[in-house]
């Protein structure tokens, strides 16, 4: 509770994204799931009315990840993997991946951080082709 403060800045996403602002913070907790109210004041807009679903976006923090474009990520089953360019080679690499974030996937593991991937993957590219970097 104490990472979110009234007049806190909020994006909330209806049909499109809005900026609000927390007006009040309920001071009970559920002990059972760990929850409280927040009431966030969203702008007047004629398109906004009572008993739309909405998703309220706090920032906590911020923390640096490692991200790779979606599109770039290729899924068999439970299987995740990226095409990354090696010594002049595309080689596939095993990812875990965290959270989704616009068109961009966190990559948990499996990828360190300057690693070449290939984006956006040629049809019919695989495992062991020769590829050329360019900047």
């Amino acid at each position: 509770m104490r990472e979110i403060r009234v007049g806190q800045s909020v994006s909330v996403e209806l049909d499109r994204a809005l900026e609000a602002r927390v007006s009040e913070i309920a001071p009970s907790v559920d002990a059972a799931s760990r929850s409280y109210t927040v009431k966030i004041d969203l702008p007047s807009l004629p398109q906004l009315h009572s008993g739309m679903f909405g998703r309220a976006i706090f920032t906590l923090g911020k923390r640096s990840v490692l991200a790779v474009p979606a599109a770039a990520v290729s899924e068999q089953g439970q299987l995740r993997s990226v095409l990354v360019a090696e010594g002049g080679y595309a080689r596939v690499r095993l990812i875990t991946l965290g959270e989704a974030r616009q068109n961009q996937r966190e990559v948990l593991s499996g990828l360190t951080a300057g690693e070449k991937i290939v984006f956006p993957v040629p049809a019919g590219l695989v495992d062991g082709a020769k590829v050329e970097v360019r900047p």
